[in-house]
């Protein structure tokens, strides 16, 4: 597990005493027109924007952690140091402008990759670190632990402090209201398993508090029974179950389904995508590598893309050597992707063996005609070896077109294929994580 360790320390500027709605007090330290900073309880401030913006400050004894940065908040950077006199440093718990629309002031933040994807033209030219679920920042008598809740967002996290017994939430769980609505889109059957798996949490952790992304609305944590209806609510959503459900009007937000519906179950509400509950399989990767387990290039490219809800998987080495275990997955992906490492100017046997005997089974199949097909690969050489007149003599397209071939001949569309190169060069590492990268981003392009 890796750690993370952050510095900061509080400054009470003010005694303001403001009663909650839950019955406990505020009290608030600082105040200007555009946010109201008070304190919840020992070393944790909440930060409410006019615009019903949330920020969490946490404090230990060498360290402090800034969690979200609002909206529209100027000099941020500097209005934090008035609450701390200690290093600190900031984590987003999801890629929303709501959430992350001032990093600009801050040279790292801290972020999960998966929302790495959304596009909100938020202005940073700063370092962002990814977080991964188990990462722990370490305040000094005081840890905050990372967990990956995805839901709202392909890539939100949720902030455990099991020192006061308290999660910070961001939107996971939402402030009363979910919104799984927007794209990148997260199936409902694994924002069902985040609101299971915090449940979980809370009951093994004894965290009591949930404190959300949007304070000002509650002026309140939530707590334990939210939570219960939270999950149950995603559990019926997830199941088929929209009884009950409501026409809920989008405006201005380019993200969001055409056709939203908000469902209830006490105070927990979700708003959906009426079209697209539980994620279509619109990308069917067929993964041809004949030993996984030491595989660097490859491994790391289907790691970057394997949370993506709208990717199935499949490794020709592993499944089922029988046109039944692809006439589904062909029938509901629109877009096919031939994943393999380039052995001796092809493909390892086995795909050859599965163009021939399944492919040759299915491709009469109303599920194949007009599908893309891209061919993604790995090679040891450098680019300049595959170009004419170099060590290998012909180009990478050249040397793949019988794929090309095979697209034609069955109907599919042939897209540009994807190659990593230089994967045994003394470089390899950086070529690799750079190359699963821009894999992640084709893949993710393909569809949006």
């Amino acid at each position: 597990m890796r750690r993370f360790y952050f510095l900061t320390v509080a400054v009470v500027l003010s005694a303001a005493i403001y009663a909650q709605r839950d019955g406990t007090t505020t009290r608030e330290v600082f105040k200007n027109d555009e946010l109201t900073i008070s304190l919840l309880e020992r070393g944790t401030w909440v930060v409410e924007t006019a615009d019903m913006t949330t920020m969490y400050i946490l404090e230990g004894r060498r360290r402090a952690l800034l969690i979200d940065t609002g909206t529209k908040c100027e000099g941020l950077d500097e209005i934090v140091r008035k609450i701390t006199n200690k290093p600190f440093d900031v984590v987003i718990t999801h890629n929303h402008i709501d959430h992350a629309g001032n990093i600009r002031y801050f040279d790292e933040v801290y972020m999960h990759p998966a929302d790495s994807l959304i596009r909100m033209g938020i202005v940073f030219n700063g370092k962002y670190t990814w977080m991964q679920d188990g990462d722990v920042f370490d305040l000094g008598g005081r840890t905050v632990e990372v967990y990956h809740m995805p839901g709202h967002t392909p890539g939100s996290v949720v902030l455990v402090d099991r020192s006061i017994n308290a999660a910070f939430t961001g939107d996971t769980f939402g402030s009363g209201q979910v919104w799984m609505q927007l794209r990148p889109h997260v199936p409902m059957t694994v924002y069902y398993q985040s609101c299971a798996r915090m449940e979980q949490l809370m009951k093994e952790q004894n965290i009591t508090k949930l404190y959300v992304g949007h304070y000002p609305h509650l002026k309140r944590a939530l707590g334990m029974s939210y939570l219960a209806a939270m999950k149950d609510l995603a559990k019926r959503l997830s199941e088929g179950d929209t009884s009950g459900a409501e026409e809920y009007p989008m405006r201005g937000i380019d993200i969001a389904a055409a056709k939203s519906m908000i469902v209830r179950n006490g105070e927990a509400m979700i708003v959906y995508d009426s079209e697209n509950i539980n994620g279509k399989k619109e990308i069917l990767i067929l993964l041809a590598h004949p030993d996984m387990s030491s595989s660097q290039a490859n491994a790391a490219m289907i790691e970057m893309v394997k949370d993506f809800s709208f990717v199935r998987i499949i490794n020709v080495y592993e499944a089922p050597f029988e046109p039944s275990t692809y006439t589904e997955a062909f029938r509901e992906a629109k877009h096919i992707v031939f994943q393999f490492p380039f052995y001796w100017a092809s493909a390892p046997h086995l795909l050859k063996k599965w163009c021939d005997e399944i492919f040759g089974a299915i491709m009469g199949d109303p599920g194949v005609k007009g599908k893309t097909l891209t061919v993604a690969t790995t090679t040891g050489s450098e680019y300049e070896a595959y170009r004419s007149g170099g060590r290998n003599m012909y180009t990478m397209d050249e040397l793949l077109r019988p794929y090309q071939v095979l697209a034609n001949h069955s109907g599919m569309v042939w897209q540009t294929p994807f190659v990593l190169y230089g994967t045994m060069l003394p470089d390899a590492g950086n070529r690799i994580k750079a190359g699963a990268e821009a894999y992640r981003g084709r893949i993710y392009g393909i569809v949006h």
